[in-house]
């Protein structure tokens, strides 16, 4: 079984996450798989989720041969009687040298028993000499003279690189290729926001939810339930509680999103006290020839964290523009006094 392969081979890249995959639904049947889709079909099981890798099957771009297209079409009717109305099925190919093949593989989508739809994703796979660049790497750091001790990098990525940023963004990338909310993704964090003055619209941020722990569950990945909060935005809110996965997600009174406070009625800025300190700060320990340059480099980033702000409207969620000359009137006075 490949399971059990990953397992004695790819623990050091995988760790015990393999270890938790038991169970039918994780087994991998090498063998041919028509008998056992036509078992299932006859039984009635239905599958989220269907994978065959059709990349070894010859294909023929010859229209008078047809048997291969005759097995295909087989093991792909087949897999649509086991998948779930709203399910996925996934193949790959490299089809980059064989672009002919690959359009007669669609026109043979639209013969099967049931309407499909066909996306076609391009996917980059590292290199063996690329993984092996990143494999037993040892980092050490160096201020001015001193030099520490040389040790291994245990994250597999060299830290300050921007490999690390890369892969992130690759990883993450899909989140939100189906969600039906607005969902923003920042390094540290992920924030799904939706209106909720309608059924519709509890449901919809609910769905999305559900789509996250499955996208969590196919990348082999798990959400922290525990750091997971809901905060319900405005005073008509009917804070309606949440589910991801099984567990339940607290509501929080407040959050703190890139400086702004945002509390349950209102809208709470909190970078107008740290940016007055630093003002403070500048006028009375630095010279005024460099009071024009540190404002700009330690208190225009403050101000900017709330030029675009979400506020709550009788409709739903509505993104608000604040200006920042016009929102922040005071504070440049103030900085305008100082230079």
């Amino acid at each position: 079984m490949v399971i059990d392969g990953c397992k004695k081979y790819m623990r050091k890249t995988c760790g015990d996450v393999l270890d938790n995959l038991k169970g039918e639904c994780y087994q991998v049947l090498i063998e041919d798989c028509i008998p056992v889709l036509k078992r299932y079909a006859k039984e009635g099981r239905m599958f989220d989720y269907v994978i065959n890798d059709l990349t070894a099957v010859p294909i023929s771009t010859s229209p008078e041969e047809d048997s291969t297209w005759e097995f295909l079409r087989l093991i792909l009717d087949l897999s649509m009687k086991v998948l779930k109305q709203d399910g996925k099925y996934f193949t790959q190919g490299n089809c980059i040298n064989l672009t002919d093949a690959l359009t007669l593989y669609e026109e043979q989508l639209s013969r099967l028993y049931c309407p499909v739809e066909f996306s076609k994703e391009t996917v980059c796979v590292p290199s063996y000499m690329e993984l092996n660049w990143l494999d037993s790497r040892t980092q050490r750091v160096v201020v001015n003279v001193l030099m520490s001790k040389w040790r291994p990098v245990m994250s597999s990525v060299p830290q300050g690189s921007v490999l690390g940023p890369v892969l992130f963004d690759i990883f993450i990338n899909s989140m939100d290729s189906e969600t039906e909310c607005t969902l923003s993704k920042f390094l540290v964090n992920t924030n799904l926001c939706g209106a909720v003055n309608t059924l519709e619209g509890r449901n919809a941020i609910q769905r999305d939810f559900d789509r996250l722990e499955r996208w969590a569950c196919v990348n082999l990945m798990k959400f922290n339930n525990a750091k997971c909060k809901v905060l319900h935005v405005g005073q008509h809110n009917p804070k309606h509680k949440y589910r991801l996965g099984r567990e339940w997600i607290e509501s929080n009174p407040e959050k703190k999103v890139l400086g702004v406070l945002v509390a349950q009625h209102e809208l709470a800025i909190c970078t107008r006290n740290p940016e007055s300190h630093i003002l403070g700060c500048i006028k009375r320990s630095m010279a005024s020839r460099l009071r024009e340059v540190i404002p700009s480099a330690l208190v225009k980033p403050h101000l900017e964290y709330c030029i675009k702000l979400w506020g709550q409207t009788e409709e739903g969620h509505e993104p608000v523009e604040v200006n920042l000359e016009e929102g922040h009137e005071d504070d440049q006075r103030a900085g305008a006094l100082l230079l």
